[in-house]
């Protein structure tokens, strides 16, 4: 999991997201300001007006609301806002910006990072009727659709019939609608919207550099009082259902640029659950849960299922250190019994059974459970069961590359350890 308060792991994701960016085409500032407005949108209703609303909210207080977001406690003033996560800024004190309003030195006019993306020209604003943007929201040809829109054929360009603009052809989607002195946000949640932003080239981002950008160092009150963020709480705060960020994101924890900021900086401690106190101590008893977890704790998430199991009344034996037999733990109440094998992730569990797992949900059948555990060591990890996988679900099978080096090639390359 992701810990708050180290700027070590802001400081990884800052090295991670522009590499993510530059073989998809990520417009980096246009998901700064994706996430903000979901992130305003779902801590409060109604603090953004809506599309078709009698409300408007003002340029002012999305800015201030965006530079709250992406300030950063560790950062000395002015250079205190992250802007640009992705790279590419050229800006003295990127990826750092100062808040909007404010004038540094070196700039003639106060700070406008945020509202230069608001408007037509080269935005996500539009001046149109509610009604015409939802129109707009799902036509395939999407701007160049509005009836608003003039072509200046002399110039090959296109301008705004309301607003005189002349348009550049940047084909960005719409998310506010410009009305009055304010704005109005459009449903964040059509496809349309955040497609070619979250999923540029339809490949996906990492999460969890993503999560240590946003939540690393944010100044207090940003988000809810936590000492650790995941793939549960992300969701939450940014109003995302669970389904969608499987689709959106990159949440394999082994995926390359996920498993370097896992591994190289985060400490991934679960701590000690005190929960095996009750179960059996003598053959086939539990065993104790490693202080410093792996990114995939087996140990750990067996003894969460075997908890939850226990507090059901059933009685529980370990049985994960004999993997020939094709589960982890074995599971009686007064004439049940169950064979149960644990699948767990920090992110979502890959629901891979190895061979002597297939032979044991084939031959246990009915009395066969899978245990899944998805966001183990996160403050709300899901788990859920299934039993008999191999009857009611129909899997791939796989066939994996092992190497096996001869020990007649390898010995004689043998030395001592303090020739290594």
């Amino acid at each position: 999991m992701i810990a708050v308060d180290d700027p070590k792991l802001l400081d990884a994701a800052l090295a991670i997201l522009p590499r993510a960016s530059a073989p998809r085409g990520v417009r980096g500032r246009f998901i700064s300001l994706y996430f903000g407005l979901r992130r305003m949108r779902a801590e409060r209703p109604g603090v953004i007006a809506t599309l078709g609303s009698d409300k408007v909210t003002s340029a002012r207080d999305i800015q201030k609301y965006l530079d709250r977001l992406y300030a950063k406690s560790h950062r000395p003033e002015p250079f205190v806002v992250l802007t640009s996560p992705f790279g590419g800024s050229q800006a003295p004190g990127a990826p750092y910006s100062a808040r909007s309003g404010s004038t540094v030195a070196g700039r003639r006019s106060p700070v406008n990072t945020w509202r230069n993306n608001f408007g037509i020209q080269k935005g996500v604003g539009c001046p149109a009727s509610a009604r015409t943007i939802n129109n707009l929201l799902n036509d395939p040809q999407h701007r160049l659709a509005c009836p608003h829109m003039v072509s200046l054929a002399s110039a090959g360009q296109y301008r705004c019939g309301i607003r005189n603009t002349a348009y550049r052809g940047e084909e960005h989607a719409i998310w506010l609608r410009r009305s009055g002195r304010g704005y109005q946000v459009v449903d964040l949640d059509h496809e349309i919207v955040f497609q070619d932003y979250l999923k540029p080239n339809n490949r996906t981002l990492p999460v969890f550099p993503l999560i240590a950008m946003l939540y690393c160092m944010s100044e207090p009150d940003v988000f809810p009082s936590r000492q650790r963020v995941g793939i549960p709480e992300f969701a939450e705060d940014f109003g995302f259902r669970i389904d969608q960020l499987r689709d959106l994101f990159d949440c394999e924890p082994e995926s390359p640029l996920n498993s370097e900021i896992l591994s190289d900086v985060m400490d991934v401690s679960v701590g000690d659950r005190n929960q095996h106190q009750q179960l059996d101590a003598g053959s086939g008893g539990l065993p104790q849960e490693p202080l410093d977890s792996t990114l995939n704790t087996g140990v750990g998430a067996e003894l969460l299922i075997a908890e939850d199991l226990q507090q059901s009344g059933w009685r529980v034996r370990y049985r994960g250190n004999q993997p020939l037999l094709g589960y982890d733990l074995e599971a009686s109440r007064d004439e049940q019994q169950i064979f149960v094998e644990v699948k767990s992730s920090i992110a979502f569990a890959n629901l891979e059974l190895q061979e002597s797992e297939w032979m044991a949900a084939q031959r246990h059948r009915d009395l066969f459970v899978l245990a899944v555990v998805d966001f183990f060591g996160s403050d709300c990890p899901r788990v859920w069961y299934v039993r008999n996988p191999a009857a009611n679900a129909n899997p791939d099978e796989r066939t994996t590359v092992t190497y096996r080096f001869s020990r007649t090639q390898v010995e004689p390359l043998k030395t001592e350890v303090e020739f290594l």
